[in-house]
């Protein structure tokens, strides 16, 4: 994801739902840079960000490695960096595009009796610098 196998201009769009969260701060930023690179004027992202209200961003004792990223401690993810972001986190990193939608969605837990809260935020937007 940091250094994307592929020239400038190349896609009209890009489809990355779960995947470029998998970093931190400074890795997304670049992720972010690299998708800007390899899209066309005018293409369409559609992204995936997991949100600051979940709970393991919230949790006490969380490894926060910078102000957006937490290392899970659950397999199958263990020692994985996180990014967790807000609607500014997102409007920031996405200054370059016009972003068209955000959703914050919330998954049910299957187990009722989890305390577990996973939210995440699905973006689509078009790059226009």
């Amino acid at each position: 994801m940091l250094h994307l196998p592929y020239p400038d201009n190349c896609f009209d769009c890009i489809f990355a739902y779960h995947v470029i969260f998998h970093s931190d701060t400074q890795g997304v930023e670049t992720i972010i840079s690299e998708i800007e690179r390899v899209l066309k004027r005018d293409g369409e992202i559609f992204l995936s960000f997991c949100s600051k209200e979940s709970t393991d961003y919230l949790e006490k004792g969380a490894e926060k490695i910078d102000g957006n990223t937490v290392v899970c401690r659950k397999e199958p993810e263990a020692g994985v960096a996180h990014f967790y972001a807000d609607t500014a986190d997102i409007i920031r990193l996405l200054h370059n595009f016009t972003i068209t939608k955000i959703r914050h969605t919330e998954y049910c837990p299957l187990d009722l009796q989890t305390k577990q809260i996973d939210k995440y935020y699905y973006v689509n937007a078009v790059f226009s610098p």
